[in-house]
């Protein structure tokens, strides 16, 4: 005599298992992206004459340190506020991951990289601002999202 076993709303279970894959693959997607994004951002742009101490003005901005001018006498003067803006990145996951905030905890960030706040300078010497880039990485944004769930969907 045959044994059955019925198992009922076990396609419910599945179904719902499918879908929390699917999910977990979104979390991750969402987080190469915003590593992606955060690659982007946080790149600086090539150095111009403000950055060097040929600058004809007497006195340039060095990154890493800040600040700094010949002395009339000879030697250099400076003031050391640079806050290294490229090493304090870091991206956050809220939503369970469903929402990456990235985010610069550099007290003058928002003057480099907000488009409401960025000085004139740092647009004319090409920083890449907050709104600029989520732009323009919406596609590679999707890619790896779309990536993500296309593997748990292969699997």
């Amino acid at each position: 005599m045959p044994l059955t076993i019925r198992v009922s709303g076990a396609n419910a279970v599945l179904q719902k298992m499918d879908r929390l894959k699917r999910m977990d693959a979104v979390r991750s997607g969402l987080e190469k992206a915003a590593r992606h994004v955060e690659g982007v951002i946080k790149k600086y742009p090539p150095e111009t004459i403000a950055n060097w101490p040929s600058n004809p003005k007497g006195k340039w901005y060095e990154r890493g340190y800040g600040f700094r001018w010949h002395l009339p006498g000879g030697g250099l003067g400076g003031k050391k506020t640079s806050e290294k803006l490229g090493t304090k990145w870091s991206i956050h996951r809220q939503n369970g991951g469903m929402t990456q905030l990235i985010r610069n905890v550099a007290t003058y960030s928002r003057y480099v990289h907000d488009k409401e706040r960025q000085f004139h300078v740092h647009k004319r010497t090409g920083w890449k601002v907050d709104e600029e880039v989520a732009n323009s990485e919406k596609s590679a944004i999707l890619n790896y999202v779309n990536m993500e769930v296309a593997k748990v969907a292969r699997s």
